[in-house]
């Protein structure tokens, strides 16, 4: 892998914990995974989007932070998700007035983190994640709905088109049966393999 500090990036569903798990066994890296299930508000989110989004959208910017800040990068790191995550999500679920304070706050901690080598974002089609997240069975995320996820992804791809300081690869897997893993894990390996320039980039599978 020629990239030190890698984030994989994706709608809800799309399968990036697994994916994570499996190239950092493959190419001899660590894991940062989100620890997701230590925010309790998260239930809560799900039924009330209005009421908790300030509440769920704070608890992860201030694990992610931390997390990301005590964590060892001279070892190369495979991560489930980038800190720019939290300004993405934070978008799509606040109010203007609470986006103003929210944004403010991000930027400064984003200037204290060390950046992504490289982020790759697995665009899918909202119904393949919807899919994918009732299967797995997690009994808050029913109320997911289509709407969110389609307003997530789009705030993906907006805030990943202004990006120059690392290089963004979108690997559009829209057209790819999600249970055909050895298709996309080749492309992935390959992608790592690879230099790429700063900003966005586009990979069909």
């Amino acid at each position: 892998m020629l990239y030190n500090y890698v984030c994989i990036e994706g709608l809800i569903g799309v399968g990036k914990t697994t994916t994570v798990k499996y190239l950092a066994e493959e190419l001899g890296s660590q894991c940062l995974l989100e620890k997701f299930e230590e925010n309790t508000v998260l239930p809560n989110f799900y039924k009330d989007k209005e009421k908790y989004a300030l509440q769920v959208e704070s608890f992860f910017l201030e694990q992610r932070f931390k997390q990301i800040q005590d964590s060892d990068f001279s070892k190369k790191t495979i991560a489930d998700y980038c800190f720019d995550k939290c300004l993405i999500f934070g978008k799509a679920t606040l109010f203007s007035e609470q986006k103003d304070i929210y944004t403010k706050l991000f930027d400064e901690k984003r200037k204290q983190l060390i950046m992504p080598d490289i982020v790759i974002y697995l665009l899918t089609k909202v119904e393949s994640a919807l899919k994918n997240i009732s299967t797995r069975g997690r009994e808050y995320e029913k109320n997911i709905e289509s709407t969110y996820l389609n307003s997530l992804q789009a705030e993906y791809l907006l805030h990943f088109q202004k990006i120059k300081e690392f290089p963004v690869i979108i690997v559009d897997i829209r057209s790819l049966d999600l249970s055909d893993y050895n298709t996309l894990y080749s492309k992935l390996k390959e992608t790592l393999s690879l230099k790429h320039p700063l900003g966005i980039s586009h990979i069909v599978l």
